[in-house]
């Protein structure tokens, strides 16, 4: 936007885009922002989180691994196996504090 020395609007605020499409003819074209919009589908963090509540669940203490729901695991034939080091035993048993408090 272009402003005279009295506030006033002398030319409105305008946007022109250069568009080169990913088709075999290579067609380009000069489009004001009328002809442009943004697609709304991006996904937020509030999107992201909903996903993950829906579709991971994690057992309560400290460090343990996330795992994926069983019916999602089954359908899409994801390992629920938890690695050794990765189970509840494996870290209490690492942990000195633990230690300390079974003696």
């Amino acid at each position: 936007m272009i402003r005279g020395p009295d506030g006033s609007i002398q030319r409105n605020a305008f946007a022109r885009y250069f568009i080169r499409l990913h088709d075999p003819a290579g067609d380009e074209a000069l489009v004001d922002e009328n002809n442009v919009r943004r697609d709304r589908k991006v996904y937020s963090k509030m999107n992201i989180r909903a996903f993950l509540k829906n579709s991971l669940n994690r057992e309560p203490y400290l460090h343990a691994p996330w795992l994926v729901k069983e019916p999602l695991a089954h359908q899409y034939r994801i390992s629920t196996h938890i690695p050794p080091h990765l189970l509840k035993d494996a870290h209490v048993m690492n942990n000195p504090v633990s230690q300390l408090c079974n003696h």
